[in-house]
C-alpha cells in the first residue's frame, strides 16, 4: 500500500523560531513539490484517495497533503498568495472562536511591535486582547476557498478568555460557524496538541467528524482507518522536506529509517 503524506506548517514568515518557516524558504519548498509533480490533495481528496486501496495501485502519480494549523494572519499574507501562484491546494485547521472574535474586532488595535515581531507564544496571548492582528477573519478565508479547504481545530481550543465549553457544544459550535461562514460542512477536525481519548472521539464521531489529524510519526497507507492521520511539522530547509518526501515514500523505507527523521 501506498503512503500519503501529510506536512504542517503553522507560520510562513522570517522569523529565527520553530514554529515559524521563512516566506522564501516556503516557496521553495511548494516549487519543489510541483517540480517533483506532486499534486495537491484537498482534504477530502486526502479522505477519498486513503479509503479507495485499488485507487492508487498501478496510479504512477504522487499526491501530498498540506495542512496549516490556526489560520494566523501571515498564513493570509504570505503562504496564500505563494500557493496561488503555483495553483497548490492545502488545508486549513482553524479554532473557530479565534476567527470569530478577530471578525468581530473592527479593526486591530494600534501596537508598539509589528506582528511579525512576535513570538508564537506572544501570539497566542494577543487572541485575547487583539485577535485581529494575529488571527484571519471569516471575510478573508473565504476569499482563500478556490484553493483552500477547511478542517476544525475545535471552537475553543480549550483555551479561551470567555466560557470553557464542554467538549460536544464546542465541537458543534466550531462545525457550525464554518459551515454559516464557509458554506463548509466540514469532517475533518485536528486534535488541539494531538490530545484526546476514546470518550472525545466517540464525541466528535456524533458531531459528524469522521476524519481525524493528530502530529505524530508515521505512514497514511491507504485503508479505510481515518481515526489518526499523522501530520509532520516542517522546518526552515528543503533538505527537511526531501528527507522526509524519501523515508516516506515506503513502508520498508521507512522502517529502516525512520530514526533519520
Amino acid at each position: 500500500m501506498k503512503n500519503i503524506p501529510i506536512i504542517s506548517y503553522q507560520h510562513i514568515r522570517d522569523r529565527a523560531e520553530s514554529q515559524s518557516v521563512s516566506v522564501a524558504e516556503f516557496e521553495r519548498q511548494i516549487a519543489y513539490l510541483k517540480k517533483k509533480g506532486y499534486e495537491f490533495l484537498s482534504l477530502d481528496e486526502y479522505v477519498a484517495l486513503k479509503c479507495n486501496p485499488k485507487s492508487l495501485e498501478s496510479n504512477k502519480q504522487k499526491y501530498i497533503l498540506i495542512l496549516f494549523e490556526g489560520g494566523w494572519r501571515d498564513f493570509y499574507t504570505n503562504a496564500v498568495p505563494i500557493l496561488k501562484h503555483y495553483w497548490a491546494k492545502a488545508a486549513l485547521f482553524i479554532a473557530t472562536e479565534w476567527i470569530d472574535e478577530s471578525s468581530k474586532q473592527e479593526q486591530a488595535k494600534p501596537k508598539t511591535i509589528q506582528d511579525a515581531d512576535l513570538a508564537h507564544d506572544e501570539a497566542m496571548l494577543a487572541l485575547g486582547e487583539n485577535p485581529r492582528s494575529v488571527v484571519c477573519t471569516w471575510e478573508e478565508l473565504a476569499q482563500t476557498k478556490e484553493l483552500i479547504s477547511f478542517g476544525s481545530m475545535t471552537h475553543t481550543y480549550q483555551l479561551s478568555n470567555y466560557v470553557i465549553k464542554p467538549w460536544h457544544e464546542d465541537l458543534q459550535l466550531s462545525s457550525d460557524l464554518i459551515l454559516q461562514h464557509l458554506g463548509v460542512q466540514t469532517t475533518h477536525l485536528l486534535w488541539p496538541r494531538g490530545e484526546y481519548d476514546a470518550t472525545l472521539l466517540r464525541t466528535a464521531k456524533k458531531m459528524s467528524f469522521t476524519a481525524f489529524y493528530l502530529k505524530q510519526e508515521g505512514l497514511n497507507l491507504q485503508d479505510s482507518v481515518l481515526e489518526q492521520n499523522k501530520y509532520y511539522p516542517m522546518s526552515n530547509g528543503l533538505v527537511c522536506l526531501k528527507k522526509f518526501l524519501f523515508i516516506c515514500a515506503t513502508s520498508l523505507r521507512y522502517k529502516i529509517l525512520r530514526v533519520f527523521l
